[in-house]
């Protein structure tokens, strides 16, 4: 009885402390159900925000004065593959159809010491800065034209790779991949865009079909 008069005495001593707001039952039950939510929407917002400071790794605000200065680069490529380079053997015929490319017989291999730099500095600053151009990049592809250097002339699975972006050339038309790609590399890097990833996937499968 002491104990319960006690419990009761304190019970109503809260009651009347300057500032007490009861809460009842139902309303902490509401309280209850709703956190799940607005910790969910606050983790969006967190995971939204960091989104945005880490996916600008491009200037995209300068992509109308400098794309065209790409498309130059990469029609220049092409030109220049499709009238010194070379034809597909039989074994990279295979691994071209293998992963999809349309119009193989097309497809030129220009063996160079150096994979050429855009002329213009600012496209050439951007594509080191995203990791497209580095000294150790042993293939670029434009078009129907794959740029290789020549000491990874001979090496199957980097052609393989390049003709997956052969494909890619060819499913979208030149601007609108070079567009995407540019988009990708943008927001997720150069080892980790998307048009990367399959062109790794792809070239991986043909190489072990082709037992490579």
């Amino acid at each position: 009885m002491k104990i319960e008069r006690k419990q009761v005495e304190l019970k109503s001593f809260r009651e009347k402390a300057p500032g007490h707001r009861p809460t009842s039952a139902p309303v902490a039950r509401s309280l209850f159900l709703v956190m799940p939510e607005i910790v969910t929407t606050l983790a969006l917002l967190v995971g939204f925000l960091y989104s945005q400071s880490t996916m600008s790794l491009l200037p995209m605000n300068e992509l109308p004065e400098l794309f065209p200065h790409v498309v130059s680069w990469i029609t220049g490529l092409d030109k220049q593959a499709n009238e010194s380079g070379r034809t597909l053997n039989p074994l990279e015929y295979d691994l071209a159809r293998k992963v999809g490319v349309d119009r193989p017989e097309d497809v030129r291999i220009l063996s160079v010491p150096q994979i050429p730099k855009p002329d213009h500095p600012r496209v050439r600053d951007l594509a080191e800065k995203v990791g497209l151009l580095t000294p150790d990049t042993g293939g670029l592809t434009a078009v129907h034209g794959v740029i290789v250097r020549s000491d990874c002339v001979n090496d199957l699975r980097l052609l393989a790779h390049e003709f997956v972006h052969v494909e890619q050339y060819e499913r979208l038309g030149m601007e609108s991949f070079l567009l995407e790609y540019i988009q990708q590399l943008n927001e997720h890097g150069y080892q980790k865009a998307p048009f990367e990833q399959e062109a790794k996937a792809k070239a991986m499968k043909a190489c072990l079909d082709a037992g490579l």
